[in-house]
């Protein structure tokens, strides 16, 4: 497997759709922004323009810069990771050429239809605890403590890129009846045994990208291209262990 054709199969697949692209994975994002600022500025008595902005933005660049974090920018942030997972969902199924009636945002919509919603939140719930201990070392301020707090991180971060693929394997099973959520987890663990550092070095490669989704423009190339080549991942290791899960029902 070569990250270099994972992500020129994602721009082939982009060129001429991007519009199309950026109504599953940006126009949800930009809807849940609208609603926080609006409910923010309601809630602030329209005297807080300037803090709705920030927590509006936060839906599309987390990072605050705040030493701790509110109850309103860890809700933002679950909402957000949450809406990134469907959207990644959405790019699995319109690169098979799965058919689904109404536009291209109910296919961004997906995880949160009944059919995937209970289990995806389930799953979605063990991953966003795994990555709320990976940020305690960053509050610990004893040295020893911080030493053995930063080995459980890394553990925890291994185990979080073994059941990376837990969402999309979860979709597939629903659709062809074979498991639920256990098995879903048992597989990604099992897809992913010899490709953990391969999804890391592949995520540290979208970090450019990252850095240009602060000028927003580029949200609307940069979204569909990583959550369209993260499908690919999963779709590559799908040739690479057939034996792991069963053949995808797309009709």
């Amino acid at each position: 497997m070569e990250r270099i054709r994972l992500k020129t199969a994602a721009k082939k697949r982009l060129q001429g759709h991007l519009g199309e692209a950026s109504l599953i994975g940006v126009l949800p994002l930009v809807i849940a922004a609208v609603v926080i600022w609006v409910v923010s500025v309601i809630l602030t008595q329209i005297n807080q323009v300037a803090t709705a902005n920030s927590l509006a933005w936060q839906i599309f660049w987390p990072f605050t810069g705040n030493d701790q974090l509110t109850v309103a920018d860890y809700a933002i942030s679950v909402l957000r990771n949450a809406i990134s997972t469907s959207t990644a969902l959405g790019f699995l199924t319109w690169w098979r050429g799965k058919p689904i009636s109404g536009s291209p945002l109910k296919r961004g919509l997906i995880a949160f239809t009944p059919r995937y919603v209970g289990g995806l939140t389930i799953i979605f719930i063990i991953n966003t605890l795994l990555n709320d201990v990976l940020l305690i070392p960053m509050q610990s301020k004893n040295f020893l403590l911080l030493l053995v707090l930063l080995v459980l991180a890394i553990f925890l971060a291994v185990v979080q890129l073994g059941l990376s693929q837990s969402f999309y394997i979860y979709m597939d099973l629903r659709d062809n009846g074979t498991g639920g959520i256990w098995r879903a987890l048992v597989l990604s663990w099992q897809l992913m045994s010899g490709f953990k550092w391969f999804l890391f070095v592949l995520q540290l490669s979208f970090i450019g990208w990252t850095i240009l989704e602060l000028f927003v423009i580029p949200i609307f190339y940069a979204i569909p291209y990583q959550q369209l080549t993260y499908a690919l991942f999963y779709e590559r290791l799908r040739e690479i262990k057939p034996e792991l899960v069963p053949d995808r029902n797309v009709h």
